[in-house]
């Protein structure tokens, strides 16, 4: 029976689930060759109706891992089938936060591909944001290192995120970001507010403004298209000029750039909260 079991949950056939659900010999979490169960099964097919019966099986093992030591909820989270992580968020037996065999979890992996809509819905007290890979990849880190500018928006307006925090290499998510030319994660790093250290050494000694310099210098790649060139060279040459006036002046590049973007500079920010937390006893609304 595992095998039609092992079927009707990767084909979403609800009535045959239900059908062998009622069965008290079933193996609920009898294991496929890549060892995921008929749960993990469902989830990374997207089959919500038959996840949701699953989930009311109390024999089922919500949190049965393949051989890779991925979870359910990591796959559903791979795979962007945003129902599917609301409903197994809302379910206190998941483990949120499990890394795979490479320390990847469910929010990095989500933060890697660029998945917005499951980004946003893991920004969550219970969900650990900056919880790294063995090598010290962070969930934001790898946001900048691929160039995902909305989930970058989305995770520098947490103030848990660590803007600043090096992998291994002692590489920040600022060099990385130069280091792949990516002018609008520069641009928000800049205009964040957050402790940006600019003179941030890698191992090899090399600070954000050498890296943008070198790769606003460097001839076109081998494997590199017309257009990628030039979009990097253009792109470096503008980080360069936007780094080493960010040297000389902070506030003022910082504000500027924040104009840009369409944010409040930090002196209106700063008045508008003194004002409100002065004068809010005494407004009647």
């Amino acid at each position: 029976m595992s095998d039609k079991f092992f079927k009707a949950c990767k084909e979403g056939k609800v009535d045959e689930v239900k059908k062998m659900l009622s069965s008290s010999s079933l193996n609920v979490n009898a294991l496929d060759k890549q060892s995921r169960t008929p749960f993990y099964i469902a989830c990374r097919e997207g089959h919500i109706e038959v996840v949701k019966l699953l989930l009311h099986d109390l024999r089922v093992e919500v949190n049965k891992a393949n051989k890779g030591d991925e979870i359910p909820f990591y796959i559903a989270c791979e795979k962007m089938h945003l129902d599917i992580v609301k409903l197994l968020l809302n379910d206190k037996r998941v483990e949120i936060n499990t890394p795979n065999t490479f320390g990847q979890t469910p929010f990095y992996i989500a933060c890697r591909f660029g998945h917005l809509e499951i980004v946003k819905l893991l920004m969550d007290d219970r969900v650990e944001i900056n919880q790294a890979r063995p090598d010290g990849f962070t969930p934001f880190y790898i946001a900048c290192e691929n160039g995902h500018t909305e989930v970058v928006k989305i995770l520098l307006r947490d103030d848990r995120i660590e803007a600043s925090r090096p992998e291994y290499n002692d590489a920040t998510p600022l060099y990385v970001s130069c280091e792949k030319a990516h002018l609008e994660i520069v641009k928000q790093l800049i205009a964040c507010g957050k402790d940006i250290n600019l003179n941030a050494k890698n191992y090899e000694g090399k600070t954000a403004l050498d890296i943008a310099t070198r790769r606003s210098r460097e001839s076109r790649g081998e494997y590199e298209t017309e257009v990628e060139f030039n979009r990097r060279r253009t792109n470096s040459l503008a980080i360069v000029e936007l780094l080493e006036a960010f040297k000389e002046n902070e506030d003022e590049v910082r504000n500027k750039v924040r104009k840009q973007l369409g944010l409040p500079s930090k002196t209106f920010s700063f008045f508008f909260f003194f004002f409100f937390s002065f004068f809010s006893p005494f407004l009647s609304f």
